[in-house]
């Protein structure tokens, strides 16, 4: 288990460095803020359409990670002749094939969370705390200060909120 974190390790340490990630990034990036062009298209909807493009995008960036930036790491592997270093090691095959899954799993875990951060804070600067718990809506001005119950992430002292749980249909 050693060996295949000693791959994972050095498997992310490379992929973090390869230009590739960061334009993969950048087009995520990108996409996020179209979506806000796209808003006015929406009639009301914007929040919505953010949310759901920036969604979209997390799951494109995610593919395109793998995808590019996989083949690349076994390409420049083959290329530069590591692999045959590596392998020569006391290194089992399945050890390097875990370790380069792990390491490729940790770039994308890493790309995803910070574009889908971004995201988030977006989201909560356009619509409120609201957007990220939306079952909760706002209380009405006549209900007494106990309407809140039961205590959700969106019913505080500052955000009164009447919380009720997704309606099954």
């Amino acid at each position: 288990m050693k060996a295949a974190l000693a791959v994972a390790r050095n498997t992310f340490r490379e992929a973090v460095r390869d230009r590739v990630l960061f334009l993969v990034v950048g087009f995520g990036a990108v996409l996020i803020a179209a979506s806000r062009i796209l808003s006015p298209i929406a009639l009301g909807e914007g929040p919505r359409i953010t949310v759901d493009l920036g969604l979209a995008g997390l799951g494109l960036v995610g593919f395109a990670i793998v995808a590019l930036i996989g083949t690349n790491l076994v390409y420049k592997e083959i290329e530069r002749r590591t692999v045959h270093v590596v392998l020569s090691r006391p290194l089992s095959r399945p050890a390097y094939l875990v370790g380069k899954w792990m390491g490729l799993t940790a770039t994308m875990a890493a790309a995803v969370l910070a574009m889908g951060t971004v995201l988030a804070v977006m989201a909560v600067l356009l619509e409120g705390p609201r957007i990220l718990v939306p079952w909760c809506r706002p209380c009405s001005s006549s209900s007494a200060p106990t309407a809140c119950s039961p205590p959700s992430p969106c019913c505080s002292r500052r955000f009164r909120r009447r919380c009720s749980p997704p309606s099954t249909r």
